[in-house]
């Protein structure tokens, strides 16, 4: 390749991100790869500042509008999220950073509304803290009891040594 349709290529990409394209968006119409460009760059010397990165197709501005219209013309965000391919924690996580509120007062009342109606007539799941460790605590004092070996427990459950220690612990001043 030359000089010139060096210097050709780096103003054509160097043009396309004033007008708003991604780096990797205007590499692609090129047809060069982010390894040649920035040999290229480095070669020429030449610094092209922009935005980097790949242009996002799920959580946008504009289809966070139309989640929000949705949702606060009373559908449930959760059914809006699926509908559109969305996952709904992270489109709460997206808001959330980007400073977006979803809902109105009035929107998010009669969304806490209708998920308790939804769970009407279903059991609850059992409780399990993060890690499931209230689970865990009921198998390990099992086996506590039964008079395993702290070994044995960690292979039979999925409690750490150090937490079994602990609950053995507890479990000698309970059962002295």
């Amino acid at each position: 390749m030359t000089l010139t349709e060096e210097k050709a290529i780096i103003r054509r990409v160097k043009a396309k991100l004033k007008k708003g394209n991604y780096l990797y968006e205007a590499l692609a119409d090129e047809g060069i790869s982010s390894n040649r460009w920035y040999r290229l760059c480095d070669k020429l010397g030449v610094s092209v500042p922009g935005p980097r990165g790949k242009i996002a197709k799920t959580y946008t501005p504009e289809r966070v509008k139309v989640v929000k219209k949705r949702v606060n013309s009373g559908e449930m965000l959760k059914d809006v999220a699926v509908d559109m391919g969305m996952d709904p924690r992270n489109l709460a996580r997206y808001c959330r950073n980007n400073g977006i509120k979803l809902f109105t007062k009035k929107a998010l009342a009669n969304n806490y509304k209708m998920r308790g109606e939804a769970m009407k007539g279903q059991k609850r799941k059992p409780y399990s803290s993060r890690n499931g460790q209230p689970l865990k605590r009921t198998q390990v004092m099992k086996l506590l009891e039964k008079g395993k070996s702290i070994d044995y427990i960690e292979n039979h459950s999925e409690a750490s040594r150090h937490y079994i220690y602990s609950l053995r612990k507890e479990f000698m001043e309970s059962h002295p």
